[in-house]
């Protein structure tokens, strides 16, 4: 009988868990994820200058404090031929 009602307690304890884990779970999700947003934010603290693709957003002192510069050529395009 003994061995009975220990795999019923455990049984039990086991949809309990499951039960309470399935109550607590949008909170505990929710609570890790500001958690790791405030950890993110505080690693980059500039992030707000920069657009979804990495580039620097452009504000409008920003335009007035920049110069335009032109680019110089990286290199002179070579072909090169097969010998054969």
């Amino acid at each position: 009988m003994g061995f009975l009602s220990t795999l019923l307690y455990i049984l039990l304890g086991f949809y309990a868990l499951k039960f309470l884990l399935r109550l607590f779970a949008p909170k505990i999700m929710a609570f890790a994820l500001k958690m790791l947003q405030k950890k993110m934010s505080d690693s980059f603290p500039n992030a707000s200058n920069f657009n979804a693709y990495g580039n620097r957003s452009t504000t409008t002192a920003d335009k007035k404090t920049t110069v335009s510069k032109k680019k110089d050529p990286v290199g002179e395009y070579i072909d090169f031929e097969e010998i054969e």
